[in-house]
């Protein structure tokens, strides 16, 4: 049993029976790729094609069969021949010679090459939508611990407005102003939970776990970095080494169809056991070569088809690496943008820090009403979801840059 099935198994264990402990991606995704049925079935696939490709090999081995009989057989009596038995022995070796000359295994080997990166496809779309999940995790736990903070902090001051109510200070205008962005925070933070609960659902299906948001410590989330992304290598992206695997699929049809015109060759020997008739023939030896005349026109046909199959195959890569290439340069400008964001975004969460702690500073000294500091508070909530949203945007992009690169 591999390594990596004994952790996700314990793992599995650990949570079923209540163990709570600290989850990070890694673990994540070795135990979404052993849960995965999609994976199983693609590895089942790539072996069904590795025997193929073997069966394939020994098709181009001539064929031996064996035949013999015999029986008793009964004369007129003015044949001159006695009753008695007879019988025969035969053996023929039959080579399709058209399969050996063209290399016909060569088919199988692309199959089995395309099986192995459709492995590979199914391995890294499931981690890049873990990979999302994860990260968009970490972003709206992030998001209902601001949420929950800021209620608290609301509810401590409108209980002071009350208390100011209480006294006879006229604050019914300030107490429904407080209210309406108590009742707002609310509904944004209730919108927050529900999206927390889906991605926690959606992570749990894939890796087969049981994991509560709190069993995430988020301690690998990468850090936005600022300057120009590396160039990602379109002609090395799983789309493209498909592309190319098909292209050489119609290259080889193609190759292969211009040896149609070999024949198959049959060798045989045949024997006759104790024959009563002195003319039967011992043994007879004989080499045929079989081709099927009628059949040069379809083949033509066939070829052309081919040929024309192959010319679209070459045309389609060129326009689908076109596109790659353009997708990945709109990627790599978009992680750029979004690292820039993000140090913008945490610039301004800078400034809205101070400034609460400015109004703060400023209403114990009673320069500002308890409205004007909710409201401050406010622009703090907004600046903090900001640099939230800006960090998922840079980690979703970031993971589809993952997925094409291979780096998950």
């Amino acid at each position: 049993m591999r390594l990596n099935t004994v952790v996700s198994i314990v793992a599995i264990l650990l949570f079923a029976a209540g163990g709570a402990r600290a989850a990070d991606l890694k673990e994540c995704l070795t135990m979404a790729t052993d849960n995965s049925p999609g994976v199983r079935s693609y590895e089942e696939k790539l072996s069904a094609s590795i025997s193929a490709q073997k069966s394939a090999k020994r098709s181009l081995l001539p064929a031996l069969s064996v035949s013999g009989d015999d029986g008793y057989s009964t004369y007129s009596r003015d044949s001159g021949l006695d009753n008695g038995m007879t019988g025969t022995l035969g053996a023929q070796l039959n080579w399709d010679l058209p399969k050996v000359l063209a290399g016909y295994q060569r088919l199988a080997g692309l199959e089995t090459d395309k099986s192995r990166l459709l492995l590979d496809i199914a391995k890294r779309t499931l981690a890049r939508d873990v990979e999302k999940d994860y990260y968009n995790l970490h972003i709206l736990a992030a998001k209902k611990a601001d949420y929950a903070e800021a209620k608290a902090y609301f509810l401590t001051h409108i209980a002071s407005i009350e208390e100011l109510g209480e006294r006879g200070v006229d604050v019914k205008l300030d107490l429904l102003h407080a209210n309406m962005q108590l009742r707002s925070l609310g509904v944004t933070a209730d919108g927050v939970e529900t999206e927390l609960k889906n991605a926690l659902t959606s992570l749990n299906s894939a890796t087969g776990g049981d994991f509560n948001d709190g069993d995430f410590p988020f301690k690998d989330i990468p850090v936005p970095v600022a300057g120009p992304v590396p160039q990602g290598l379109a002609a090395t992206a799983p789309e493209t080494r498909m592309n190319d695997l098909e292209l050489k699929t119609a290259e080889e049809n193609y190759r292969q169809s211009g040896f149609f015109y070999a024949p198959t060759l049959n060798f045989g020997v045949n024997k006759a056991i104790t024959p009563i008739d002195p003319a039967t023939e011992r043994t007879r030896t004989f080499l045929g070569v079989t081709l099927d005349v009628f059949d040069f026109g379809r083949h033509i046909a066939d070829r052309k088809s081919l040929l024309a199959e192959r010319e679209a195959q070459r045309a389609a890569n060129i326009e689908n690496l076109r596109r790659l290439r353009l997708y990945i340069e709109t990627l790599r400008t978009g992680i750029a943008n979004a690292a820039a964001i993000c140090a913008a975004a945490e610039a301004g969460l800078s400034d809205a820090d101070k400034a609460m702690k400015t109004a703060d500073e400023y209403y114990r000294q009673g320069k500002i009403k308890e409205t004007d500091l909710l409201s401050v508070f406010s622009d703090y909530l907004a600046a903090k979801e900001q640099a939230r949203n800006a960090l998922g945007d840079y980690l979703d992009k970031k993971s589809d840059m993952d997925y094409i690169e291979g780096n998950i």
